[in-house]
């Protein structure tokens, strides 16, 4: 993803992080889901095109352990 230092906008991403307990908490709506809140702090944002890229690059295993919820659907997934 290419951005200039001048198109982020990571204050709003921070707050909203810093205000919830869990990172699943963030998503309390479509107007404030995880993606509708890049697009707002990322020029060019596409919840397509970069999803599976930041998904792949934070890991699964590192979204597991922060998404509690996440983690026992692909639990029961598994099964």
């Amino acid at each position: 993803m290419k951005c200039l230092s001048n198109e982020l906008q990571f204050g709003e991403l921070e707050e909203a992080v810093k205000s919830a307990d869990t990172s699943e908490e963030i998503n309390n709506g479509p107007a404030t889901a995880p993606s509708v809140r890049l697009m707002k702090a990322i020029a060019g944002y596409n919840k397509v095109v970069y999803g599976a890229c930041l998904a792949s690059e934070i890991g699964l295993t590192s979204i597991r352990s922060k998404c509690k919820l996440f983690d026992e659907w692909i639990t029961l997934c598994l099964l």
